[in-house]
Formats: structure tokens, sequence, C-alpha cells
């Protein structure tokens, strides 16, 4: 039962937001007109992270003190979940149509190529 408790609670959510922090990292790329608004965003994301994993940290703290647990105990749980997101991420990544490593290069080399075939290098050397 640890293990599936694991991979729904941590696994998946890890690479759900994994996903979507990527996405936002690349966002200005692929909207230059939004870019102001993304590098705010990242900033308030960013903030609140902190801020987030702080008082987490500060809370898990007082109750493990309180209740005398140890952290390594509940710490494993996260990071088999990490094993299990690390070990699954690539097959899953490389065979998934719609957001596989192969679109994504695709996508990216096709954005390099020019017009005339021949890549953005290639033409500054011609140039």
């Amino acid at each position: 039962m640890e293990v599936p408790l694991t991979l729904v609670c941590v696994t998946l959510p890890d690479t759900i937001i994994g996903v979507a922090l990527y996405q936002l990292s690349v966002a200005d790329t692929k909207c230059p007109l939004c870019a102001t608004c993304i590098s705010g965003l990242q900033g308030c994301l960013v903030t609140i992270v902190l801020m987030v994993g702080a008082l987490s940290t500060i809370i898990s703290s007082i109750i493990l003190g309180a209740v005398g647990a140890d952290w390594f105990d509940l710490l494993e749980p996260l990071i088999m979940g990490k094993l299990y997101s690390y070990a699954t991420w690539f097959p899953i990544f490389l065979i998934l149509p719609f957001i596989g490593f192969a679109l994504v290069w695709r996508g990216e080399r096709n954005a390099l190529m020019t017009n005339d075939g021949r890549s953005d290098e290639q033409n500054l050397l011609v140039a």
C-alpha cells in the first residue's frame, strides 16, 4: 500500500508540477510579448515557494520535536517518490506523443532551420 500512495501523493504531483514549471520557464520564448508578465509571475512563484518551504520546514521541525519522530523516517516516502519519478521520467517523456522528448526535440530542430533548409549556424558561416 505504501508504494501506490507514494506514487500518487509524491511522484505524480512532482512530475506535474515539474512539467508546469518547465513550461513556465520557457514561456517567454514562446510568447515574447508576454515576457515581462511571465518574468513577474516567475518572481512571485519563487517567493511563494521559498516562503511555503521555510514555513513548512519550521512547522515540521516543531511537530517532529514535540513527538520525538525521526526526520529520515518521514522523509523516506519523499525520497522514494523522487527516485520513482526519476526512474519513470525518461521512458514516459521519450514515448508520449504530445509531451515526449521526440516532439520537443523536433520542434526545437525545426525552429533552428531556416527557409533554405540550413541551420542558423550554417547560414552564419555562409554570410
